[in-house]
């Protein structure tokens, strides 16, 4: 059997020059919200900034546009924001790796900062409340610190942070010279003199909680929170539990305006707090999940726009939800989820294995599956998921399934559930999906 005359010639061996095509990226599905907290920021614009993958993005809610900044090499790890909230800084994965300074309206660069005792990743970064400073914490056994002048980008000072894992920097809003570092079983205060900064080690002493999920000052206090769900607060270097179990699970996000403290955790709660406090108010998400809105609606991240009326929520989920609100009394409107992604539930990546498209013109469609055990159904001219299909909640799809609680046979239909290919017919009756623990199955529409 020969190919027609007509068929495209197979390019030759040593044809080394690439092909004559420019790909642009046109957007991003999703957000990092697994295995990172207060990573979300309504800016100057009215658009939030977040990263997923090797991708910084603006993404504009009411207009549902992105714009990008893609020069980071590997995966992007943490992100900061300059106090007039124009400019951010984000930190990637990688031995050596290098964090850049980007206009947020442009997103174009603005610095490049490498080296200065910063490897093996990038854990932390942040600003000054002054903007002047910024510092950037190593992923290294001894988390070492950069400071840089943001005026030439010169290095300030440079140090040691401590060997155990710093989840956030911070420094206090009314003194450049002073920040704390937070983190499990962490909190340590610096004060910098000069090139150098010298730290002391917080006491939580024996009916604390030392696990410690996030951190950020309110005046000249610290906030943090830890897995026990208390909101916690260090006046110097002894924490004093100001709201035990407020969530009943891990809280894992806290913003601070002028008048409000909100918090965010695992048990999909958002609580609105006055400086004293109080309990003003408090959001449920977890009706988004009831009806299928939402994956996961954990919170992991809380923003303001500038009017102070709409909430914005990073989600353990890779999502986005819009909450249209009044901090002085109740949410106005139901929570509305913006944008949606592949997760990562109980699993150290969320990676997406298996894609197909169908549909023609503005039709057009792909579906997508992963680790997270769902089909996801995506319009590509919208750039929104129109459906998604839960692999792992059809009992009758797994032959040994049971509903007892042998972790064996649980990790049996997680891997059957794991999605790692998937097609549709042409007449887009049938869609086959294959799984990481050898299953096919095949949906009719």
């Amino acid at each position: 059997m020969k190919p027609p005359q007509s068929a495209p010639k197979r390019p030759s061996k040593r044809d080394t020059e690439p092909p004559e095509v420019e790909l642009e990226l046109e957007w991003v599905h999703g957000y990092r919200g697994y295995d990172s907290r207060n990573n979300m920021q309504v800016m100057a614009n009215g658009s939030l900034a977040y990263y997923v993958a090797g991708v910084v993005c603006s993404y504009d809610p009411v207009n549902h546009a992105q714009k990008h900044f893609i020069k980071h090499s590997d995966d992007v790890t943490s992100i900061a924001f300059s106090p007039d909230k124009k400019y951010i800084c984000t930190g990637e994965l990688g031995k050596k790796p290098v964090a850049y300074v980007t206009d947020f309206a442009t997103m174009t660069q603005v610095a490049e900062l490498k080296g200065n005792g910063i490897k093996e990743s990038i854990s932390a970064v942040t600003y000054s409340g002054s903007g002047k400073l910024l510092a950037v914490v190593a992923g290294d056994q001894d988390h070492n610190i950069a400071i840089y002048n943001t005026g030439d980008w010169s290095l300030l000072a440079s140090g040691k942070g401590d060997r155990m894992h710093v989840r956030d920097i911070e420094f206090n809003p009314s003194d450049d010279n002073e920040f704390v570092i937070v983190g499990t079983k962490l909190f340590k205060k610096f004060t910098i003199s000069g090139a150098k900064f010298r730290g002391k080690l917080g006491q939580f002493g024996t009916s604390i909680n030392p696990k410690l999920t996030c951190g950020i000052y309110n005046g000249q206090a610290v906030l943090t929170g830890n897995t026990d769900g208390d909101l916690l607060s260090w006046s110097g270097l002894q924490p004093k539990n100001i709201k035990p179990k407020l969530h009943s699970k891990r809280l894992d996000a806290i913003l601070v305006t002028q008048d409000y403290v909100l918090t965010g955790g695992k048990d999909m709660q958002i609580f609105v707090l006055n400086k004293s406090y109080e309990t003003l108010t408090s959001i449920n998400l977890e009706s988004l999940y009831q009806n299928g809105s939402s994956v996961s609606p954990q919170v992991r991240a809380l923003s303001l726009n500038e009017a102070e009326d709409a909430l914005y929520v990073g989600t353990f989920g890779s999502e986005f939800i819009e909450i249209k609100l009044s901090l002085a009394g109740k949410t106005n409107e139901e929570p509305r989820v913006l944008t949606h992604g592949h997760y990562a539930p109980g699993e150290p990546t969320n990676e997406v294995w298996g894609l197909c498209t169908y549909g023609e013109g503005d039709n057009e469609k792909f579906a997508t599956v992963s680790d997270d055990a769902t089909v996801r159904i995506w319009n590509a001219k919208t750039h929104k998921q129109i459906a998604y299909l839960p692999l792992d909640k059809d009992a009758e799809a797994y032959p040994y399934e049971t509903q007892g609680k042998n972790t064996k046979l649980k990790n049996a239909v997680n891997r059957l559930a794991k999605g790692r290919s998937i097609d549709i017919s042409f007449n887009n009756h049938w869609m086959a999906v294959g799984t990481f623990g050898g299953l096919l199955r095949v949906f009719e529409e």
